[in-house]
């Protein structure tokens, strides 16, 4: 769901094309992959497994909230995490941070966990990585 200053503050500061960063990834998901806008370069986070169904999902889970500590990135899929408001700045980070987890998790997924989370109402454009955390 868009922040209602959400267009206000990527226009304040000039960087409209975040809002369409999900939409460039490769064709080809190999890894994770965003463009590089204002000179930020996103991390390029790699998990050492793809969730191929649920039975591994203890390990993955393991695996996905470890790497997302080396990164300082756990903390936008536990509750109490909330969108900053105010600050054109904070909310810039947030998004981006959110979108790079977003990638790690879709991109670690296999089709078959795809498929189920898209039979339980699941969109491949969710943007919000609790969310699909959450479900997987």
């Amino acid at each position: 769901m868009m922040h209602p200053n959400q267009a206000n503050m990527m226009q304040a500061i000039g960087l409209q094309a975040i809002a369409m960063h999900a939409n460039t990834m490769p064709s080809n998901l190999s890894g994770v992959y965003m463009p590089q806008v204002d000179g930020y370069v996103p991390p390029t986070i790699r998990l050492a497994c793809t969730l191929e169904d649920h039975s591994y999902f203890e390990y993955w889970n393991a695996v996905l909230l470890d790497t997302l500590d080396c990164y300082g990135l756990r903390r936008y899929i536990v509750p109490g995490w909330s969108e900053p408001a105010n600050d054109p700045h904070l909310w810039i980070k947030w998004s981006r941070d959110r979108a790079a987890i977003g990638l790690v998790i879709k991109t670690h997924i296999s089709a078959q966990v795809i498929a189920k989370l898209r039979g339980e109402g699941w969109k491949l454009t969710e943007e919000d990585p609790k969310a699909t955390y959450d479900l997987i």
